[in-house]
């Protein structure tokens, strides 16, 4: 991630119907996905490591195919990363981060991955 890929970032986080006020957490790792040749972004992925593994914090696709397959390559970036961790410590790595319950198809796709289910997230909307 380089700081020329913001218009992009932000392009995505709009299409994406982030909330307002949505900014990148600059202790997390950040990476984005882009084909040969292209310097246009067509996915982001934020992560940090905690006590519980690594947790995906953001991970955001344009809309459309080249979105959808650079999400692929993030997350088998992600995957690759923690791989590459576990075995140069010689011990195991949780990776996870929250699923919301209105995008099945990305439970679903993490679930076809061998992800489980080892939490839930409660909300409680305040208006003023």
């Amino acid at each position: 991630m380089r700081p020329e890929d913001a218009h992009d970032i932000s392009r995505i986080a709009w299409e994406n119907g982030l909330p307002l006020g949505w900014s990148l957490d600059e202790r997390d790792h950040g990476s984005v996905a882009r084909f040969a040749g292209e310097k246009r972004v067509r996915a982001f992925c934020m992560m940090r490591e905690t006590p519980y593994g690594l947790v995906i914090g953001e991970l955001w696709p344009e809309k459309g195919r080249a979105g959808r397959k650079g999400l692929a390559l993030l997350g088998a970036w992600v995957e690759r990363t923690a791989q590459g961790l576990v075995a140069a410590r010689k011990t195991p790595l949780a990776v996870g981060g929250l699923v919301r319950l209105d995008n099945p198809a990305h439970d679903a796709m993490l679930a076809k991955r061998g992800y489980e289910i080892v939490a839930y997230a409660r909300q409680k909307v305040f208006t003023p």
